[in-house]
């Protein structure tokens, strides 16, 4: 389609851990469904819907991320080799250091 993953944090394509991440929110509802009877389809019914309440809030506010992207540090972009200036203009979710602990 012409769309690619890459990294907020180098440029790079996205990588197996973060293509992991990416896809969490998911797999882990899908998870519960292997368990037997109807209380694993409760459990992930529990995981499920808030996880789908975020992504439409998200997209309810014109985030140009979702929550896949914000937790492995990632973006979406038009697989175009004439474009490569949007790998450079990408920032980290994480740009911010640390706060040390007293």
């Amino acid at each position: 389609m012409g769309f690619g993953v890459v990294s907020l944090i180098d440029g790079s394509p996205c990588s197996v851990f973060q293509s992991c991440t990416r896809n969490l929110p998911f797999t882990a509802p899908l998870f519960f469904l292997i368990f037997p009877l109807w209380w694993g389809w409760v459990i992930s019914a529990v995981f499920a819907l808030p996880l789908a309440a975020m992504e439409v809030y998200f997209i309810s506010k014109g985030a140009t991320h979702r929550l896949g992207d914000i937790m492995a540090d990632t973006t979406v972009i038009a697989n175009d080799g004439t474009r490569l200036d949007l790998r450079k203009t990408k920032h980290s979710w994480f740009d911010t250091p640390p706060v040390p602990m007293q």
